[in-house]
Order: structure tokens, then C-alpha cells, then sequence
């Protein structure tokens, strides 16, 4: 009789365990989900697969994804600041735990886009460009491979320079950029850009009635 309780005790706890959902299946879930428009949904789906799984390979992917649900403000139930303040807690997840994973890069784009369009009220609008800077930073310096390098690059000048009028550090930038991207599209811009550094907009176009 203990030998059948035994077995009966132990096959029970197999049944359960194997009703649980996989990473897959929450990925697959949040997915569909989505499609629906039942995001809230989505939204526990990815946040079960994380909380579960956060060492699968789709833990990293399901965190972009809630961060970019955050970042558009897709839940009702959340204010503006709140769900970017999530979004941003979510994108800097996947670049301190995930660092070599392929969402990581694009993580520190999305938050150096969120802090340049100074998204947080509880940071003034230099800190708020400080923070994009260094995000764009990081990806030139970490990921020197990855597509998004080149622009990160071009915008921690850009930043530097029309937000800022930091234009020492923006001088830098750009010359480093047409270093290390002399045939990029944005090469233009940036020989533009140092040649009209610190002027207004006004001189600028002064500056090109007397050319022409």
C-alpha cells in the first residue's frame, strides 16, 4: 500500500510539472495575444517567460518586446510616465544581463532615443541628453560591429551639438565618425555639420547665399 501511494505521489508531481507552460509556449502565447489586441495578455505572457525562463534564449527577446510595449504606451491602466519609466527599466535589463545577446544594441538605441526626446519628467532636459549621449556612446564602444554603430556615433555629436553646444565633444564625434565611416550616408551630414558648428541658422543660410 505505501509502494502505490508512493508511485500514485510521484506521478501526480510529473502530471503537474508537465501541464507547465515552456518559454516557447509563453513566447508563442504573447504572440498570438498580440495579434488579438489583448496586449495586457501579452504583457503576462512575457512577464511568466521572463520570471520562469530567464536564462532562455528567449528571455532576452520577450524583454524587448515588453519594453517596446512600454515605449508606446500601449496599456491603459499605466500612466505615460510610468510606462516609460518601465520601458526604460526593461531596455537597460537587456543590455546589463544579456550584454552579448543581438537585442542588446538595439536596447541602448531605444533608451538613447527615449532620453533625447526627453521623455522623463523627473530629469531636466541636460540630464535627460547626457543620458542619450552616453547610450549612444556605448553602442559605438561595445558594439563596434552592429549596424546601429555608425549612427550611435553620429548622434552622440549631433546631441552634442545642436542640444548641448557642447562643441568641443561634438567636434570629436564627428571627426572620429568620418575616421571610421568615410563612405557612410551620413558622411555629408557630418562634414555639414562641422562646418557650420556653432553657427545659428540665420548665419548659416548667409553663409550659403554667399557661396551661391
Amino acid at each position: 500500500m505505501r509502494y502505490f501511494t508512493t508511485v500514485l505521489f510521484i506521478t501526480s508531481v510529473l502530471t503537474l510539472i508537465g501541464c507547465g507552460n515552456s518559454a516557447e509556449d509563453y513566447m508563442n502565447e504573447a504572440s498570438e495575444n498580440l495579434k488579438n489586441n489583448k496586449t495586457s495578455d501579452a504583457v503576462a505572457a512575457y512577464q511568466k517567460l521572463i520570471d520562469e525562463y530567464p536564462e532562455s534564449e528567449q528571455a532576452p527577446e520577450a524583454l524587448y518586446q515588453l519594453a517596446t510595449i512600454y515605449q508606446g504606451v500601449l496599456l491603459p491602466d499605466l500612466t505615460r510616465e510610468e510606462s516609460m519609466n518601465k520601458s526604460i527599466e526593461s531596455f537597460k535589463k537587456i543590455f546589463e544581463k544579456y550584454p552579448q545577446n543581438k537585442y542588446a544594441p538595439e536596447a541602448l538605441y531605444q533608451l538613447a532615443t527615449i532620453y533625447q526626446g526627453v521623455l522623463l519628467p523627473d530629469l531636466t532636459r541636460e540630464e535627460s541628453m547626457n543620458k542619450s549621449i552616453e547610450s549612444f556612446k556605448k553602442i559605438f564602444e561595445k558594439y563596434p560591429q552592429n549596424k546601429y554603430a555608425p549612427v550611435s556615433l553620429f548622434m552622440s555629436g549631433f546631441v552634442q551639438a545642436n542640444e548641448l553646444q557642447n562643441y568641443d565633444e561634438a567636434t570629436k564625434a564627428y571627426n572620429l565618425f568620418l575616421q571610421k565611416y568615410p563612405d557612410h550616408e551620413l558622411a555629408k551630414s557630418a562634414k555639414e555639420e562641422l562646418d557650420n558648428m556653432g553657427l545659428s541658422p540665420e548665419d548659416i543660410l548667409k553663409k550659403a547665399e554667399t557661396l551661391d
